[in-house]
C-alpha cells in the first residue's frame, strides 16, 4: 500500500485566518470611511448648487416682475387717464337708467328724486324723459361730474363713478410704487 507523504505544517492556522480577517476589516473600514467622505463632499456640493439655483430663480423672478410692472406702467396710466374717463362719461347715464329701472319696477307712482352735477342735469333729463316719467332732476354743486343721488320712497342710492375711477387709479399706481420700493430696498 502506498501512503501519501504528509509533512507537518508549522503555520498557526488560527493566527493566519485572524490576520486575514483583520486586514480585510481594516481595508473595508478604510473604504467605507473614504466613501462616506466622498458622499459628504458630493452632498455639500449639491446643497450649495441647489441653494444657488433657488437664489438665481428668485432673483430672475424679481427681475421679471419688475420688468413686467415697468412695461405695464404706461398702460395703467393710459387706462386711468384716457380710457376710464371716456368709459365713465359714456356710461354715466346708462348707470342711472339701470338703477332707476330697478326702482321704478317696484312702484311707479312714487316720484323719483335725482340729484346730479349741474353739468349733467340736461343730459340726464333728456335721457330719462322717455323712460321715466315721474323723475324730478335737481342740480347739486356738491356732487362730482359723474355722481348722483337717487331717492325713491325711503330708499336712497348714491354712486360716484369719479370716486371709483380715482380708487382704480390709486390701486394701479400702487402696483408700480410697490415695485419701485422693492427695487430701491432690494
Amino acid at each position: 500500500m502506498i501512503h501519501a507523504l504528509s509533512l507537518e505544517s508549522f503555520d498557526d492556522p488560527e493566527a493566519s485566518a485572524s490576520q486575514e480577517t483583520t486586514i480585510y476589516q481594516d481595508g473595508y473600514d478604510q473604504g467605507l470611511a473614504d466613501a462616506r467622505k466622498s458622499q459628504e463632499a458630493d452632498q455639500s456640493e449639491l446643497t450649495i448648487g441647489l441653494v444657488q439655483a433657488i437664489s438665481d430663480l428668485e432673483f430672475k423672478y424679481v427681475e421679471a416682475r419688475a420688468e413686467i410692472t415697468a412695461s405695464l406702467a404706461p398702460m395703467f396710466e393710459a387706462v386711468t387717464q384716457k380710457v376710464l374717463p371716456q368709459c365713465i362719461s359714456h356710461s354715466f347715464i346708462m348707470q342711472i337708467t339701470a338703477i332707476l329701472n330697478g326702482s321704478t319696477a317696484q312702484c311707479a307712482s312714487i316720484p323719483l328724486k335725482i340729484a346730479v352735477h349741474p353739468s349733467q342735469k340736461d343730459a340726464v333729463a333728456l335721457a330719462l324723459k322717455q323712460s321715466v316719467s315721474n323723475a324730478v332732476i335737481t342740480a347739486d354743486d356738491q356732487l362730482s361730474n359723474h355722481a348722483a343721488w337717487i331717492c325713491h320712497d325711503r330708499e336712497e342710492t348714491h354712486f360716484d363713478m369719479d370716486a371709483v375711477a380715482k380708487k382704480i387709479e390709486v390701486i394701479l399706481s400702487t402696483i408700480s410704487q410697490l415695485e419701485e420700493r422693492d427695487n430701491i430696498n432690494g
